[in-house]
């Protein structure tokens, strides 16, 4: 064994400590405050008229659209039509058929104007 590679793992062992200081103490966020563009809710749920970010919900969230329905004002744009009878086609969350994939479109059309916003994709 060579004198260049006996060196390596004292490298290492110099090495590993910093990149673990570096990795742990980076920290990052994708959301900082929940938004609303082009009424779309930009925050960490998935339905409409709501908008949360930390656990604590905004009242501002009236009518705003998301990705799926909920009993306000706001629209989703994930289609559901049917779900239901679909998840107990498919046995109902048990069953050989349970893991079997399906395809649902968007609830509007491709260039739809919804609430004068222009819907570009929701496939």
């Amino acid at each position: 064994m060579n004198k260049k590679n006996r060196n390596m793992p004292s490298i290492y062992r110099k090495l590993l400590p910093f990149l673990v200081f570096v990795l742990l103490s980076c920290t990052s966020f994708a959301q900082t405050v929940p938004r609303v563009v082009a009424n779309f809710g930009i925050d960490g749920d998935l339905h409409a008229d709501t908008l949360k970010f930390g656990g604590i919900a905004s009242p501002a969230a009236a009518g705003t659209d998301d990705w799926f329905v909920s009993n306000g004002i706001g629209r989703g744009l994930i289609d559901t039509t049917g779900a239901k009878a679909l998840y107990n086609f498919f046995g109902g969350g048990s069953g050989p058929t349970y893991n079997t994939t399906f395809a649902k479109g968007g609830a509007f059309k491709l260039y739809t104007p919804v609430n004068n916003n222009l819907v570009i994709s929701a496939n």
